[in-house]
């Protein structure tokens, strides 16, 4: 807001956010004040709960098929078959055997991790969702594992967020990765809402889901695409091209024009759909939200964070500016969590 130029974030992200909202960028959090023509406006934020800024590309997403491989070696190494796993759990899963000793050369590396993992929690299993709750100082932590991807996790993450505040207003910091993902805010959190299945249900997620970001700025961001291919907006004559703020801004005209006045308008019907396939990944969600609906739910209290949970803790806090690199960070991170194992 003081008219100096803090760098280049992705799009897509910054469309996610609505005013007020806050974000992690150049080491600080900042709140979101307006976003228009291709600038975002922002300044500094009160609030230390953010989201981390992304760039396209950065990560592959996890596919299907190799989540379900994920799950049948995991339920390999914990000796637990596809169909005990959706027997009742009382406790956490043990093994007789080591669990060292079976499997390939790479499972026998992570065995030491995944003894971890069953010993202060659960293993993440195919009929069961795994949730864990952790108090820290930096508030009240929640951890799902849908192992649906990242992309998928984002949306899955920001719809979670979007319910829970719905009925008593709070404030979340959202942390993701292929495996699963990290909700922080500063209430415990109820566990019925969770086990319920009141979260989870893929009942109203369209509406939902547009509701959680800012659906409207997404679909003006891609308008512009589908304006573009229907002939709308000129790219340039031969030989000059058209910067992308100024076909934003004529995009955003003809956006403006038939929303008010075309509210049916194929091109804007054809934006909502892109939006809701490409950019919330809705299809994939839906499937997701679909199979755990279903599904028991153990939600497990943890007093120190999990192999599973330590990786999520670590993606939020990488991109805060501090003296100490991230390694002494994660290092004693490490230490803490490493107390009495």
């Amino acid at each position: 807001m003081n008219g100096s130029r803090l760098g280049s974030v992705e799009e897509s992200f910054i469309g996610r956010l609505k005013p007020g909202d806050s974000f992690v960028f150049a080491g600080r959090v900042w709140e979101l004040v307006r976003f228009r023509d291709m600038e975002a406006w922002v300044r500094r934020a009160k609030s230390e709960r953010a989201a981390v800024s992304r760039w396209a590309g950065s990560r592959m997403p996890l596919s299907s098929e190799l989540a379900q491989s994920m799950f049948e070696q995991l339920e390999r190494l914990s000796g637990v078959s596809a169909a005990a796993s959706s027997a009742p759990r009382p406790g956490p899963v043990n093994s007789e055997r080591p669990l060292a000793g079976r499997g390939s050369p790479e499972l026998h590396a992570i065995a030491p991790l995944i003894e971890l993992q069953a010993r202060r929690s659960r293993l993440p299993v195919r009929a069961r969702l795994l949730i864990e709750q952790m108090t820290s100082r930096e508030g009240h932590h929640v951890f799902v594992y849908p192992f649906a991807g990242r992309a998928a996790h984002l949306g899955l993450a920001s719809l979670l967020a979007f319910r829970l505040a719905r009925g008593k207003p709070a404030t979340y910091s959202i942390a993701v990765n292929d495996y699963g993902f990290e909700l922080l805010g500063a209430e415990p959190f109820d566990p019925a809402p969770f086990t319920s299945g009141e979260l989870l249900s893929p009942n109203d997620l369209e509406p939902d889901l547009m509701a959680a970001i800012n659906a409207a700025e997404l679909i003006k961001r891609r308008f512009r695409e589908t304006a573009r291919i229907a002939g709308l907006l000129v790219q340039g004559r031969p030989g000059e091209r058209r910067s992308a703020r100024a076909l934003q801004a004529s995009a955003g005209l003809f956006h403006d024009v038939f929303a008010r006045h075309d509210p049916d308008n194929r091109l804007l019907a054809q934006a909502r759909a892109e939006v809701l396939e490409r950019e919330l990944d809705a299809p994939r969600i839906r499937a997701c939200l679909e199979a755990l609906s279903g599904q028991p739910v153990d939600f497990v209290p943890i007093e120190r964070p999990t192999p599973f949970a330590f990786p999520l803790m670590v993606e939020r806090l990488r991109e805060r500016l501090s003296t100490e690199a991230l390694g002494e960070r994660i290092a004693r991170m490490l230490a803490q969590a490493e107390r009495g194992a």
